[in-house]
Protein backbone atom coordinates (compact mmCIF):
# COMPACT_ATOMS: atom_id res chain seq x y z
CA UNK A 1 0.00 0.00 0.00
CA UNK A 2 1.00 3.66 -0.21
CA UNK A 3 2.78 5.45 2.61
CA UNK A 4 0.78 8.25 4.22
CA UNK A 5 2.72 10.71 2.08
CA UNK A 6 2.33 8.62 -1.05
CA UNK A 7 5.12 7.82 -3.48
CA UNK A 8 6.94 11.03 -2.56
CA UNK A 9 7.38 9.79 1.02
CA UNK A 10 8.57 6.41 -0.24
CA UNK A 11 11.03 8.02 -2.63
CA UNK A 12 12.48 10.61 -0.26
CA UNK A 13 11.98 9.34 3.29
CA UNK A 14 11.56 5.54 3.21
CA UNK A 15 13.58 2.58 1.97
CA UNK A 16 11.08 1.72 -0.77
CA UNK A 17 8.31 3.26 -2.84
CA UNK A 18 5.58 1.24 -1.13
CA UNK A 19 4.79 -0.03 2.37
CA UNK A 20 4.53 -3.83 2.66
CA UNK A 21 4.43 -4.24 6.46
CA UNK A 22 1.07 -6.02 6.19
CA UNK A 23 2.87 -8.90 4.44
CA UNK A 24 4.73 -9.82 7.63
CA UNK A 25 1.49 -10.01 9.62
CA UNK A 26 0.00 -12.23 6.90
CA UNK A 27 3.01 -14.56 6.92
CA UNK A 28 3.01 -14.88 10.71
CA UNK A 29 -0.67 -15.82 10.61
CA UNK A 30 -0.31 -18.33 7.76
CA UNK A 31 2.94 -19.93 8.96
CA UNK A 32 1.97 -20.63 12.56
CA UNK A 33 3.59 -23.93 13.66
CA UNK A 34 4.91 -24.55 10.14
CA UNK A 35 8.48 -25.55 9.44
CA UNK A 36 10.14 -27.35 6.51
CA UNK A 37 10.71 -31.01 7.35
CA UNK A 38 10.39 -33.12 4.20
CA UNK A 39 12.70 -31.43 1.70
CA UNK A 40 16.06 -29.70 1.61
CA UNK A 41 15.37 -25.97 1.26
CA UNK A 42 17.71 -23.07 0.53
CA UNK A 43 16.33 -19.51 0.53
CA UNK A 44 18.74 -16.83 -0.62
CA UNK A 45 18.72 -13.23 0.60
CA UNK A 46 20.95 -10.23 -0.08
CA UNK A 47 22.71 -8.65 2.90
CA UNK A 48 22.34 -4.96 2.08
CA UNK A 49 25.15 -3.81 4.38
CA UNK A 50 27.77 -6.33 3.26
CA UNK A 51 26.58 -6.75 -0.30
CA UNK A 52 26.69 -10.55 -0.02
CA UNK A 53 24.38 -13.45 -0.84
CA UNK A 54 23.22 -15.29 2.30
CA UNK A 55 21.75 -18.80 2.32
CA UNK A 56 19.05 -19.80 4.81
CA UNK A 57 18.52 -23.56 4.94
CA UNK A 58 15.75 -25.65 6.47
CA UNK A 59 17.39 -25.76 9.91
CA UNK A 60 17.16 -21.94 9.99
CA UNK A 61 13.52 -21.77 8.89
CA UNK A 62 11.07 -22.05 11.76
CA UNK A 63 8.98 -19.67 13.87
CA UNK A 64 9.88 -16.01 13.47
CA UNK A 65 12.94 -16.92 11.42
CA UNK A 66 10.74 -18.43 8.71
CA UNK A 67 8.40 -15.42 8.69
CA UNK A 68 11.24 -12.90 8.51
CA UNK A 69 13.16 -14.74 5.80
CA UNK A 70 10.04 -15.12 3.66
CA UNK A 71 9.14 -11.47 4.33
CA UNK A 72 12.58 -10.41 3.10
CA UNK A 73 11.93 -12.34 -0.12
CA UNK A 74 9.34 -9.67 -0.94
CA UNK A 75 11.81 -6.82 -0.33
CA UNK A 76 12.71 -6.00 -3.92
CA UNK A 77 15.25 -3.18 -3.96
CA UNK A 78 13.62 0.19 -4.48
CA UNK A 79 10.09 -1.24 -4.45
CA UNK A 80 9.79 -2.23 -0.78
CA UNK A 81 12.09 -1.32 2.13
CA UNK A 82 14.80 -3.77 3.20
CA UNK A 83 13.88 -6.03 6.12
CA UNK A 84 15.72 -5.51 9.40
CA UNK A 85 16.66 -8.94 10.73
CA UNK A 86 19.66 -10.52 12.49
CA UNK A 87 21.27 -7.10 13.05
CA UNK A 88 21.40 -6.28 9.35
CA UNK A 89 19.12 -5.38 6.44
CA UNK A 90 18.04 -7.78 3.70
CA UNK A 91 16.74 -7.48 0.17
CA UNK A 92 15.46 -10.49 -1.74
CA UNK A 93 18.07 -12.83 -3.18
CA UNK A 94 17.34 -11.85 -6.78
CA UNK A 95 19.27 -8.63 -6.15
CA UNK A 96 22.36 -10.83 -6.72
CA UNK A 97 21.10 -14.17 -8.10
CA UNK A 98 17.78 -14.24 -9.94
CA UNK A 99 18.26 -17.94 -10.66
CA UNK A 100 20.38 -19.84 -8.13
CA UNK A 101 21.00 -23.29 -9.61
CA UNK A 102 24.44 -23.57 -8.03
CA UNK A 103 23.24 -24.08 -4.45
CA UNK A 104 21.04 -27.00 -5.53
CA UNK A 105 23.72 -28.79 -7.55
CA UNK A 106 26.31 -28.20 -4.83
CA UNK A 107 23.96 -29.80 -2.30
CA UNK A 108 23.54 -32.87 -4.51
CA UNK A 109 27.31 -33.12 -4.81
CA UNK A 110 27.69 -32.78 -1.04
CA UNK A 111 25.30 -35.72 -0.64
CA UNK A 112 27.67 -37.85 -2.69
CA UNK A 113 25.96 -37.84 -6.08
CA UNK A 114 28.08 -37.73 -9.23
CA UNK A 115 27.30 -34.97 -11.71
CA UNK A 116 26.03 -37.43 -14.32
CA UNK A 117 23.44 -38.67 -11.80
CA UNK A 118 22.10 -35.18 -10.99
CA UNK A 119 18.91 -34.04 -12.76
CA UNK A 120 17.87 -30.38 -12.62
CA UNK A 121 14.38 -28.99 -13.26
CA UNK A 122 14.24 -25.19 -13.37
CA UNK A 123 11.43 -22.66 -12.93
CA UNK A 124 12.05 -19.26 -14.50
CA UNK A 125 10.33 -16.09 -13.31
CA UNK A 126 10.40 -14.56 -16.79
CA UNK A 127 8.91 -15.59 -20.10
CA UNK A 128 10.97 -17.42 -22.72
CA UNK A 129 10.40 -14.45 -25.01
CA UNK A 130 10.90 -10.86 -23.86
CA UNK A 131 7.92 -8.96 -25.20
CA UNK A 132 8.36 -5.90 -27.41
CA UNK A 133 6.60 -2.79 -26.06
CA UNK A 134 5.86 0.76 -27.14
CA UNK A 135 7.40 2.80 -24.32
CA UNK A 136 6.90 6.21 -25.94
CA UNK A 137 4.25 7.18 -23.38
CA UNK A 138 5.76 5.42 -20.37
CA UNK A 139 6.16 7.44 -17.19
CA UNK A 140 8.68 6.84 -14.40
CA UNK A 141 6.91 3.92 -12.68
CA UNK A 142 6.17 2.22 -16.00
CA UNK A 143 9.84 2.62 -16.95
CA UNK A 144 10.79 1.02 -13.63
CA UNK A 145 8.55 -1.99 -14.33
CA UNK A 146 10.00 -2.32 -17.82
CA UNK A 147 13.55 -2.13 -16.46
CA UNK A 148 12.79 -4.89 -13.95
CA UNK A 149 11.16 -6.99 -16.69
CA UNK A 150 14.21 -6.69 -18.97
CA UNK A 151 16.69 -7.17 -16.13
CA UNK A 152 14.91 -10.28 -14.83
CA UNK A 153 14.73 -11.78 -18.32
CA UNK A 154 18.45 -11.51 -18.99
CA UNK A 155 19.36 -12.47 -15.43
CA UNK A 156 17.35 -15.70 -15.77
CA UNK A 157 18.94 -16.35 -19.16
CA UNK A 158 22.43 -15.77 -17.80
CA UNK A 159 21.80 -17.91 -14.71
CA UNK A 160 20.66 -20.89 -16.77
CA UNK A 161 23.55 -20.64 -19.27
CA UNK A 162 26.18 -20.18 -16.55
CA UNK A 163 24.93 -23.23 -14.66
CA UNK A 164 25.01 -25.39 -17.77
CA UNK A 165 28.58 -24.31 -18.47
CA UNK A 166 29.61 -24.88 -14.86
CA UNK A 167 28.14 -28.40 -14.75
CA UNK A 168 28.54 -29.93 -18.23
CA UNK A 169 27.71 -33.45 -16.98
CA UNK A 170 24.54 -32.51 -15.08
CA UNK A 171 21.27 -33.28 -16.91
CA UNK A 172 19.16 -30.12 -17.23
CA UNK A 173 15.83 -31.80 -17.92
CA UNK A 174 12.83 -29.46 -17.70
CA UNK A 175 12.61 -25.68 -17.73
CA UNK A 176 9.26 -24.11 -16.85
CA UNK A 177 8.63 -20.51 -17.90
CA UNK A 178 5.45 -18.42 -18.29
CA UNK A 179 4.07 -18.75 -21.82
CA UNK A 180 2.32 -15.37 -21.68
CA UNK A 181 2.06 -12.22 -19.60
CA UNK A 182 0.89 -12.77 -16.05
CA UNK A 183 -1.64 -10.40 -14.42
CA UNK A 184 -0.18 -7.42 -12.61
CA UNK A 185 -1.26 -4.15 -11.06
CA UNK A 186 0.11 -0.69 -10.33
CA UNK A 187 0.57 -1.75 -6.71
CA UNK A 188 2.99 -4.68 -6.31
CA UNK A 189 1.50 -7.86 -4.78
CA UNK A 190 -2.01 -6.44 -5.21
CA UNK A 191 -4.02 -9.05 -7.15
CA UNK A 192 -7.62 -10.18 -6.90
CA UNK A 193 -8.68 -13.84 -6.68
CA UNK A 194 -9.37 -14.16 -10.41
CA UNK A 195 -5.85 -12.94 -11.21
CA UNK A 196 -4.32 -15.37 -8.72
CA UNK A 197 -6.36 -18.19 -10.26
CA UNK A 198 -5.17 -17.18 -13.73
CA UNK A 199 -1.53 -17.32 -12.62
CA UNK A 200 -2.11 -20.72 -11.01
CA UNK A 201 -3.77 -22.13 -14.13
CA UNK A 202 -0.98 -20.78 -16.32
CA UNK A 203 1.59 -22.47 -14.09
CA UNK A 204 -0.22 -25.80 -14.31
CA UNK A 205 -0.43 -25.53 -18.11
CA UNK A 206 3.20 -24.51 -18.58
CA UNK A 207 4.45 -27.07 -16.06
CA UNK A 208 2.56 -29.88 -17.78
CA UNK A 209 3.95 -28.86 -21.18
CA UNK A 210 7.51 -28.63 -19.84
CA UNK A 211 7.21 -32.06 -18.24
CA UNK A 212 6.51 -33.57 -21.67
CA UNK A 213 9.87 -32.33 -22.96
CA UNK A 214 13.07 -34.29 -22.37
CA UNK A 215 15.73 -31.55 -22.40
CA UNK A 216 16.30 -27.80 -22.39
CA UNK A 217 18.49 -27.82 -25.51
CA UNK A 218 16.15 -25.71 -27.67
CA UNK A 219 15.73 -23.04 -25.00
CA UNK A 220 19.46 -23.07 -24.30
CA UNK A 221 20.21 -22.52 -27.99
CA UNK A 222 17.67 -19.69 -28.17
CA UNK A 223 19.18 -18.01 -25.12
CA UNK A 224 22.75 -18.47 -26.38
CA UNK A 225 21.85 -16.88 -29.73
CA UNK A 226 20.33 -13.89 -27.92
CA UNK A 227 23.38 -13.72 -25.67
CA UNK A 228 25.60 -13.50 -28.75
CA UNK A 229 23.26 -10.95 -30.35
CA UNK A 230 22.78 -13.24 -33.34
CA UNK A 231 21.04 -11.34 -36.15
CA UNK A 232 18.63 -14.22 -36.74
CA UNK A 233 16.90 -13.70 -33.38
CA UNK A 234 16.99 -9.91 -33.30
CA UNK A 235 13.96 -7.69 -33.78
CA UNK A 236 11.69 -9.41 -31.29
CA UNK A 237 11.89 -12.96 -32.68
CA UNK A 238 9.92 -15.13 -30.25
CA UNK A 239 10.88 -18.52 -28.91
CA UNK A 240 8.04 -20.15 -30.85
CA UNK A 241 9.22 -18.47 -34.06
CA UNK A 242 12.74 -19.70 -33.35
CA UNK A 243 11.43 -23.26 -33.00
CA UNK A 244 9.68 -22.98 -36.38
CA UNK A 245 12.84 -21.60 -37.97
CA UNK A 246 14.87 -24.42 -36.47
CA UNK A 247 12.47 -27.03 -37.82
CA UNK A 248 12.91 -25.44 -41.26
CA UNK A 249 16.68 -25.92 -41.02
CA UNK A 250 17.60 -22.26 -40.49
CA UNK A 251 19.85 -23.05 -37.52
CA UNK A 252 22.86 -25.33 -37.29
CA UNK A 253 23.16 -28.25 -34.89
CA UNK A 254 23.86 -26.94 -31.41
CA UNK A 255 26.15 -28.14 -28.64
CA UNK A 256 26.58 -25.57 -25.91
CA UNK A 257 29.97 -26.69 -24.65
CA UNK A 258 31.44 -26.69 -28.15
CA UNK A 259 30.31 -23.12 -28.86
CA UNK A 260 33.56 -21.14 -28.64
CA UNK A 261 31.74 -17.80 -28.70
CA UNK A 262 29.96 -18.72 -25.47
CA UNK A 263 33.08 -19.82 -23.60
Amino acid sequence: KDWLGGLAEGLLLKGGLWNDTAVLDFLKTEFVDIKPTNRWIDVGLTDVLKGTYVDFKEEDLSGDNLSNVMYAQFAQAGIFPPVEYNNTDYFDGSTIWDLDIFSVVNQCQAMGFKDEDIVVDTILTSEKTLKVVDASDYKSIQMLWRYLEVSRYYSNMDGLLRAQFAYPNVHFRHTVAPSKDMPSSFYPLNLDQSQVDEIWDLGVTDGTKAASETSTEDLTQFFSLKKKNDARVQGGVSYDTFLSMKQNGEFEDFKLHEDKQMQ
